[in-house]
């Protein structure tokens, strides 16, 4: 039985072993990243095992969420035509829009049963745009659409409406 994590642990391997082989200077970044994915998953768990807890992070995680990427909008480091890198001492950079995917899905997955009113749903969109635009204006117009895909899966699972699909859109 091939469960999630096992498939991800896989593609972790074989993507070690490929920057192992191609560029092994690389390898050590490689590593941090995986023990930091491993730790956020750990902690994720965690807290999504929690209702109570998951559901006061909600609005933290939207506030950050939108926070970050706006800061990032300012400070970012354009690279390959997008702004969306921070540039950290030494030969480092990170991504912050990798880490407000992980509280995007938790402030919106976790306001799932909240969405059931027309008000409740305006503001998880404003949400959503707000970070959606934040991406726009950095040039990372990949990661806009799969927030917005998520978005509209939120929707789609709290209204099981298409009428609300098309609006949306």
């Amino acid at each position: 039985d091939m469960t999630a994590e096992s498939i991800a642990f896989f593609l972790t391997t074989l993507g070690i072993c490929t920057t192992a082989s191609v560029l092994p200077s690389s390898l050590y970044k490689q590593l941090g990243a995986l023990i930091m994915g491993l730790v956020i998953y750990i902690v994720m768990c965690i807290i999504l095992k929690n209702l109570t807890l998951t559901m006061k992070l909600r609005r933290y995680a939207a506030i950050a969420s939108v926070v970050i990427l706006a800061l990032n909008v300012v400070f970012a480091s354009e690279i390959n035509g997008q702004r969306n890198w921070i540039r950290l001492p030494g030969n480092f950079t990170i991504q912050p829009s990798e880490f407000v995917k992980i509280l995007f899905i938790l402030a919106s997955a976790a306001t799932l049963q909240w969405l059931l009113t027309t008000k409740n749903l305006t503001i998880i969109t404003i949400y959503s745009v707000a970070c959606m635009g934040c991406l726009v204006l950095m040039g990372d117009f990949g990661t806009a659409i799969i927030y917005f895909f998520g978005y509209l899966v939120l929707v789609f699972m709290t209204s099981g409406d298409i009428r609300a699909i098309v609006l949306s859109c």
